[in-house]
């Protein structure tokens, strides 16, 4: 049995919502049983067919302006949003989404997208090993024409043959290939979850609305734990907010909750304080009220 891997990216400019934050870098999987394939595909079709969105119109989370879902009620586009996670989670989709917070760094786009790439390939290979099962990786297919896809592809056969310093390919059966996300609808799952992931993340309302269905897709250890294995944050400073987004208390064995005392969580950027503001009213984003 075979496991199929779509993957997309996303970007968050600042200034963010997120106090603390500047710009997100984003790559994002979702991964899908073969058997499974079918099934979601069907069931997006009729979601699609009920909502009179007609299968010629490419889900994104920024539609193009002029285009059917930019034009759309809101409802509509909540719906198919929500539906579409729905459905992915019904079908047992996974996730993995590595966030850069690139102003912390000053690297530029594309050594950032590289880092991400090699994060996000170690966590493909650890689930396809937990699973004992093999994958083949489909990425949306980069913008820039065909010099552009020729260099995304060389630099994922490479990461493929030299591997990281934890994590050796031994399931991916075949190269990175690149697909055009209009005609392959588990690539436009992969670019919600990246974006709204991402989204959230930055702060902005929207992909906040969306973390009760986000949540479940997230891959996670045999603990529950989310971070570093289905949402990856750097640099460290940021561990603070797998708490806040995915309600991790501990990472890497040592608490990441609030503990009313910043010289105890010195380092962590987000242990006290979510960086939303909330004007009068009482922080609501941790576990223990949502």
């Amino acid at each position: 049995m075979v496991y199929l891997v779509f993957v997309d990216d996303s970007q968050q400019r600042g200034p963010l919502p997120r106090e603390g934050l500047d710009d997100l870098v984003a790559l994002g999987a979702v991964i899908m049983h073969e058997e499974r394939m079918l099934d979601y595909t069907a069931r997006v079709e009729d979601l699609r067919s009920r909502l009179e969105v007609s299968a010629e119109v490419e889900f994104k989370w920024k539609p193009p302006k002029g285009s059917f879902l930019a034009k759309a009620s809101g409802d509509v586009v909540n719906e198919l949003t929500q539906g579409m996670l729905k459905i992915a989670a019904d079908c047992g989709v996974v996730s993995v989404v590595a966030v850069w917070d690139q102003g912390r760094t000053g690297w530029n786009k594309d050594d950032t997208e590289s880092i991400c790439r090699r994060m996000l390939f170690e966590r493909i290979e650890r689930h396809l090993d937990t699973e004992q099962e093999l994958g083949i990786v489909i990425c949306d297919e980069p913008g820039g024409g065909s010099k552009q896809i020729k260099s995304f592809l060389a630099d994922c056969r490479t990461l493929l043959e030299e591997g990281t310093e934890y994590v050796q390919r031994k399931r991916i059966l075949l190269p990175f290939m690149t697909a055009p996300s209009e005609h392959v609808a588990p690539l436009q799952l992969a670019d919600l979850v990246t974006a709204a992931t991402t989204a959230a993340l930055a702060g902005h309302p929207r992909g906040l609305a969306l973390l009760d269905l986000l949540r479940p897709l997230m891959r996670s250890n045999g603990f529950g734990q989310v971070g570093g294995y289905g949402l990856l944050l750097w640099p460290p400073p940021l561990v603070g907010l797998h708490y806040w987004i995915a309600r991790d208390v501990t990472y890497r064995g040592k608490s990441i909750a609030p503990k009313g005392d910043p010289f105890v969580s010195s380092g962590n950027d987000f242990a006290e304080d979510c960086g939303l503001r909330h004007d009068d009213a009482p922080c609501d984003c941790g576990p223990e009220t949502v």
